[in-house]
């Protein structure tokens, strides 16, 4: 018998994997109904209704999602590391979920700016942490064989709860009204009667409960418990002093040099599409509620089918040549966005959203493939654990950027809104070009790889 199961063995069952799946189900609905639909447009109208005028608003609302991004990669290797030596994970899971859905239920309650975007921070944070020790929990739930496949089942699973949010964000604007348009919201002046907010305040107590019910079924997953191997402090400084030991080993290797620094490009600009592409649309295409949330849901239709063959072309070609097909989709997708409602038919940003749903499933299907070819297999782990680290850095500042060349558009530059957010949008093509540089740079191993070679490569 394996030494973990003498702790607490419990025998494997695929009801026990679907009760532990249903988080990723329940979390999903955070991440759609707040981050995606929500924070970015509630918080250019509460900060309106506040006092401040548009630009502000959206600076400071993106300032929220970038302080709570960073302070969850400062405290990422640590947590990482307590979640792998932890006797139990489940609690912590449970803990950092009931944090978030109260902090998020009460963003409600306060119509103050600053003190409902602080609620929404906290909120944030307890969610990507919550997720840590959601994800170490895969081992002690799956059989070691299976355990790619409960992943990949969970992953699949948890798109379901995008379609819930879609769903809540459609019916909560008929229920309680769609929020001041964003053509008329953009020619008011600050604490104007006629800003409204309309369903996006309720969308926080929505997705608290939705994420709360859902969630419940977790409650029932057992895991299998281990010895609590190092205590925190320990943990600590040892979390920190890896991140400064595999610096010093990514300085001295090229290729792997070449990806991290492609990857903090890159996934600056993928996670800032994925934080603004409903505010895009309503912002700068002047979408409705219904037809903002139809673009997301074809955006996570598109990822759900359109990823699955991102995974045989990275196995057969490997992950640059993948990467090339994935690239490519992001800047086209991007360009898209720019011309609609200026040289083409603002419809075509559905065709944009459908590239843009196989390209960043694509994306990380892509860096998991290079991470495994790259590394050597002694220092996977800290490579895997390095890009995450990274790249939650990288998606720290990309909101901030995002919002400030959005501004330099408003104030500086005179462009209207529209053209403000084009301007925006291209600073990330920039971006996106910028990393397709760095990453064909990076020499192409999948062949020696595929041959049973492994890094370092001669």
């Amino acid at each position: 018998m394996d030494k973990v199961d003498l702790v607490n063995p419990i025998p494997y069952s695929k009801l026990n994997i679907l009760f532990w799946t249903m988080y990723d189900v329940a979390n999903t609905i955070f991440s759609m109904g707040i981050v995606s639909l929500t924070i970015i447009h509630y918080g250019e109208i509460l900060g309106m209704q506040n006092g401040f005028d548009f630009g502000a608003s959206h600076f400071i609302a993106s300032s929220a999602i970038t302080i709570s991004t960073l302070i969850v990669a400062i405290f990422l290797p640590v947590w990482g590391a307590y979640a792998d030596s932890a006797g139990r994970r489940k609690p912590f899971v449970v803990l950092m979920a009931a944090i978030c859905i109260l902090f998020t239920g009460a963003v409600f309650l306060f119509q103050d700016f600053l003190i409902a975007l602080s609620l929404f921070v906290i909120a944030n944070i307890t969610y990507q942490w919550g997720n840590l020790f959601y994800d170490a929990m895969i081992p002690h739930i799956s059989p070691p064989n299976i355990t790619g496949a409960v992943s990949s089942f969970g992953v699949a699973l948890g798109y379901a709860g995008s379609i819930v949010a879609l769903a809540l964000n459609i019916w909560a604007a008929t229920t309680f009204g769609t929020p001041t348009p964003s053509e008329t919201l953009q020619n008011l002046v600050p604490k104007s009667p006629q800003i409204n907010a309309g369903h996006l305040r309720y969308m926080f107590p929505l997705s608290a409960l939705a994420f709360l019910l859902l969630g419940l079924p977790f409650l029932l997953t057992k895991e299998r418990t281990t010895p609590h191997q190092k205590s925190l402090k320990e943990i600590t400084r040892e979390s920190f002093n890896e991140v400064i030991e595999t610096t010093k080993k990514v300085l001295k290797y090229p290729d792997m040099l070449k990806f991290i620094l492609a990857w903090l490009i890159l996934s600056d600009a993928v996670n800032t599409v994925i934080f603004y592409m409903k505010d895009i649309a309503v912002n700068a295409l002047y979408f409705g509620e219904s037809d903002a949330s139809i673009l997301l849901g074809i955006g996570v239709i598109a990822a759900i089918i359109l990823t699955l063959p991102i995974g045989p072309i990275a196995d057969k070609k490997g992950p640059k040549i993948a990467f090339y097909l994935v690239g490519t989709g992001w800047i086209i997708s991007t360009i898209v966005f720019i011309l609609s409602g200026l040289l083409i038919p603002k419809e075509f940003v559905f065709l944009a959203a459908i590239i843009i749903g196989m390209s960043l499933g694509g994306t990380w299907v892509v860096q998991r493939q290079m991470v495994i070819e790259l590394s050597p297999p002694e220092d996977i782990t800290q490579y895997f654990a390095y890009s995450k680290f990274t790249g939650k850095l990288s998606a720290a500042i990309g909101p901030i950027l995002f919002s400030g060349v959005l501004n330099l558009g408003l104030r500086v530059l005179g462009f209207d809104t529209p053209n403000a957010y084009r301007l925006a949008i291209f600073s990330l093509v920039i971006f996106f070009v910028l990393g397709f540089i760095v990453f064909y740079t990076i020499t192409d191993y999948h062949k020696d790889y595929s041959s049973g070679k492994r890094a370092p490569y001669k």
